[in-house]
């Protein structure tokens, strides 16, 4: 009987959570920006890093690095896929963005 009442309890708050509209939009632009903001660090350090100038200081990247900005560039692009998923299902069943 507890089981039941707590998923009775914890279903009303997500149901009534899901209808906080603008908690959502935040979050959702707070994704997007934060993963746009993200890859265009990673773009910028990749420019720099292969300038002219600083060719002759640069040393070569080891695999962990590598790695890491791979890593974040793969989290990033996930994010902003997620993020397209969730509002095309969303204006599908909800049928508001």
């Amino acid at each position: 009987m507890g089981a039941l009442l707590m998923n009775v309890g914890i279903g009303s708050f997500l149901f009534r959570f899901h209808h906080i509209e603008w908690l959502r939009i935040l979050m959702t632009w707070g994704a997007v920006l934060i993963s746009c903001v993200n890859i265009g660090v990673l773009w910028q350090v990749r420019r720099l890093r292969n300038r002219p100038a600083a060719r002759w200081r640069a040393r070569p990247l080891n695999e962990g690095e590598l790695r890491k900005e791979r890593l974040q560039l793969w989290l990033s692009l996930a994010t902003l896929v997620i993020v397209a998923i969730e509002e095309y299902l969303h204006f599908r069943f909800c049928h508001t963005l």
